[in-house]
């Protein structure tokens, strides 16, 4: 059982049976006032980056005995499975200097 400002939800089974776990970083939906109050973007916006329901997909896995680790946070918040490669350097400040990963950076130019 998780409290409510948690930032994230942890299932297991009674008898971990199978030894699966699923997990879903990229379906949370909780967003903090102080985001959205920061955030030029629209609520539809922010949500089309969710991987939305995912969680409630999944949930049922822990009947049959496996364990069910899905995000509270955002991924328009925190992506939390993005390596250090992943960063923009141009976008996050303190990113590495080396070289740019093609699913992060655009030509702005």
């Amino acid at each position: 059982m998780t409290s409510d400002d948690s930032v994230f939800d942890l299932s297991r089974p009674r008898q971990w049976l199978n030894g699966m776990i699923f997990a879903s970083p990229h379906s949370g939906r909780c967003y903090p006032d102080w985001f959205q109050s920061q955030t030029i973007l629209s609520e539809q916006h922010l949500r089309s980056s969710e991987d939305a329901f995912v969680d409630r997909l999944i949930a049922p896995a822990v009947e049959c005995g496996a364990v069910v680790l899905t995000s509270r946070v955002p991924r328009s918040l925190v992506d939390l499975n993005r390596s250090a490669e992943d960063f923009d350097p141009l976008v996050v400040e303190g990113a590495g200097s080396g070289k740019l990963n093609p699913r992060s950076w655009r030509d702005w130019a």
